[in-house]
């Protein structure tokens, strides 16, 4: 009996693998990255609005059961649907229908016709959704199906965060390096949820106007919204403005809104805000804002010298538009009460300081804070960015840092102050196996810092995470905003028991020494042993599969962590992976001392066999895609032998000439025991093993003495020092 197909796990799927297999089914079929991009945007669209509807149509039958019973076309009833800001979906442009009928030959046909409809039934996407695109890819129908079944694996139980368009359009802007206009090269990073969430709750968008001058998709405006909800505050009571000047991105952003019944005004199309301002004469509360990092050329040499958005500031240089959003934002801000925070390259915090006397950039930012507008400097964490590992600094600008009430508490005066904190020693949280985010109690002390140092209760100076500066403090670093300056360091040498350490060290010292004399004589005897006089008909051809058996023992454990989990690098040896594992564990397999592992399904992929011989006394656990096997006589072959058989980097190319050019390139299990080896005696087997374990305890002794020379430098550096005084 055939067995069933095994079924993919939602936990074991990551937002980052389906945009993979989606980028691979389009690869060189469709044209340009842009196309990609709308491909797979569309589809996701579709799923996502699919799944909104599908969850309310099942709230309303479960609310009016006899009703639609009795009535099926109340189901059908708009209202119902547009009451709660999901949009109504005719049978035809309905997810699951795309599903059914992904096989069909006309199946690009239907997409198009599923947008088609659902614009013109829901005013507020006009201008956002594809027309007339699918059925103009040039798609095989079966190229279609594939990407509507990896769409289909974005299962809301996992992809419910609130800006899940803006995330796959980040993937793009990684993989795909989009080059017109938009992606890495021009500084532009979608915004990680956690960082918008951290200035939501830093500068409190309760009511009022919240602007962005650079919306991308509109993460900063879902965010700002999300912030209004989780605070029961009316939604309402907040009015959108921004700006963007990428035609798809700007298409994008609508759909974004539109999707989650977010009024806005985006203009009247794509602009460059600096070029074309299309709200020259708002006045806004707040500005949630990522500019693109390090903008260059973004005017020509004679352009917008004499702009009114510097006026009392040096022009910015058109090398590099940072100081240039700054302003352009302070100027969009009402002036009794607007608060602005953005996200800056760690660049614009120092720049310019080499040449105060010509540079503008540093003429801005000390008339910045000669204006008393920086309220706050906050570092981020590494890594927090999809696309790219910059480093990247919050700024928070504010035009009223005087006493007042504000949202419930009562605030000081803080003219002439300035907040720096470093937030790159806060537990960070891993997502998408390598992502880092700030979580929630991360972001709740930051808050409650922030807002202690603005009420003065409560507030304390800690070193390595915030620091009150004033304006004489910052002019005394020649106006230097970079946190490092003004954030103590806590050197923990100095709080070592010097004594107490060097006796410890002393002492284990001594032991290494002697291990390590051990050692030494250990491979002297090895190698006074050491001869080629042995009988050549005393070698013995085998076939390896004769004498190893596989072990299968699943571990049980349903909760394991990265922690108690081996994997096996390229040097064959068992280390614990910095990665994620599997909700449900159970099958992960035990490997006993004296029993080998190995993933033969990677063999090809690095041209390496990755195989380690357990030496230890106790167990080690493995994925499932390991094989655990032993030796099952060792009369004939000894373990400690044959591992170090397989170290040798011309056996690995062995192995990999075996591989079954599959996807993964592995090795089958049968090939591997078909491998036939020429072995020495047992007891020349013992005796080379010997020599190879002399030479690895002494090079353990010898690692062991590094270590103890990196611990006692400190000591005798204190001690010179302790001995000059």
């Amino acid at each position: 009996m055939a067995k069933s197909p095994k079924k993919s796990k939602i936990d074991d799927i990551s937002l980052e693998s389906v945009m993979m297999n989606c980028r691979n089914a389009l690869r060189g079929k469709v044209g340009g990255n842009e196309k990609n991009r709308d491909t797979v945007m569309g589809l996701v669209f579709l799923k996502f609005v699919g799944d909104k509807f599908a969850a309310r149509r099942a709230e309303i039958m479960a609310q009016h059961g006899e009703m639609v019973e009795a009535h099926p076309e109340f189901l059908e009833n708009e209202a119902f649907y547009r009451s709660e800001n999901v949009f109504y979906l005719p049978e035809h442009s309905r997810w699951q229908y795309l599903v059914e009928n992904a096989s069909a030959d006309d199946i690009a046909v239907k997409i198009d016709a599923a947008m088609k409809e659902i614009e013109e039934r829901n005013p507020p996407l006009k201008g956002a959704l594809p027309q007339n695109f699918y059925s103009g890819l040039g798609l095989k129908n079966k190229e279609i199906k594939s990407l509507i079944d990896e769409i289909s694996k974005l299962d809301n139980q996992r992809f419910h965060e609130p800006d899940l368009i803006g995330r796959v359009q980040e993937y793009f802007l990684q993989v795909f390096a989009i080059d017109s206009g938009v992606g890495a090269e021009k500084g532009e990073f979608y915004t990680p949820s956690s960082i918008v969430e951290l200035i939501a709750e830093l500068i409190e968008p309760y009511s009022g106007t919240v602007y962005d001058p650079c919306c991308g998709t509109g993460g900063m405006f879902v965010q700002s919204m999300k912030f209004v909800e989780n605070h029961q505050g009316n939604r309402k009571n907040i009015s959108i403005i921004g700006q963007e000047s990428n035609p798809d991105t700007w298409r994008l952003a609508k759909m974004n809104l539109a999707l989650r019944g977010i009024a806005h005004d985006l203009g009247e199309s794509s602009e460059s805000t600096f070029l074309h301002d299309q709200h020259p004469d708002r006045k806004v509360d707040f500005i949630m804002a990522n500019p693109p990092f390090n903008l260059k050329n973004w005017r020509e040499a004679d352009q917008l010298t004499d702009d009114a958005r510097w006026e009392g500031y040096a022009v910015p240089p058109k090398s590099n538009a940072n100081y240039a959003w700054i302003l352009h934002m302070l100027n969009k801000l009402d002036e009794t009460r607007g608060i602005a925070g953005f996200l800056l390259a760690n660049g614009a915090l120092n720049a310019g300081g080499d040449s105060p006397d010509t540079d503008p950039e540093y003429a801005v930012r000390k008339q910045l804070l000669q204006n008393d507008k920086i309220e706050a400097i906050i570092v981020l964490p590494r890594e927090m960015f999809y696309s790219t590992d910059i480093s990247v600094t919050l700024w928070i600008v504010a035009n009223n840092k005087g006493a007042r009430e504000l949202n419930g508490r009562q605030l000081r005066s803080r003219k002439n102050e300035v907040l720096f904190m470093d937030l790159r020693t806060l537990n960070q949280n891993l997502y998408e196996k390598k992502y880092v985010k700030l979580d929630s109690d991360g972001i709740a002390r930051v808050r409650e810092t922030y807002f202690n140092w603005q009420t003065g209760e409560g507030y304390a100076d800690i070193p390595e995470f915030c620091q009150s500066a004033t304006l004489d403090d910052i002019k005394d670093k020649n106006y230097s905003l970079a946190p490092s300056q003004y954030i103590e360091f806590v050197d923990r040498d100095l709080g070592i028991d010097y004594q107490a350490e060097m006796a410890r060290i002393q002492a284990e010292m001594g032991e290494v020494l002697a291990e390590e004399k051990r050692t030494q004589a250990m491979l002297e005897m090895a190698f006074a042993n050491f001869n080629f006089a042995q009988s050549q008909q005393q070698k013995v051809e085998i076939r390896l599969g004769d004498w190893i058996e596989q072990h299968i023992e699943a571990c049980n454990i349903k909760n394991l962590t990265a922690d108690d989990v081996s994997g096996i690098n390229r040097d064959k040896e068992f280390f614990s992976p910095a990665k994620q594992v599997g909700t449900d564990t159970s099958k992960y397999k035990i490997v006993p001392p004296k029993h080998f592992a190995c993933n033969l399904m990677h063999v090809g992929r690095d041209i390496v066999l990755p195989i380690s011989l357990n030496t230890t006394d106790e167990n080690k656990i493995v994925s499932p895609a390991y094989t655990v096997f032993k030796i099952k006589d060792e009369s004939v072959l000894l373990g400690e032998f044959f591992f170090m058989w397989l170290k040798s980097d011309e056996k690995d190319r062995f192995f990999w000439l075996f591989t079954d050019s599959s996807v993964r390139d592995g090795l089958a299990w049968d090939d591997f025991c078909n491998i036939r080896l020429t072995l020495p005696p047992i007891d020349i087997q013992r005796k080379y093993t010997a020599m190879y374990q002399a030479m690895l305890a002494n090079l353990r002794a010898y690692e062991r003495i590094k270590q103890q020379t990196n611990q006692i430098c400190p000591i005798l550096v204190r001690c010179a020092v302790e001995e000059t005084v």
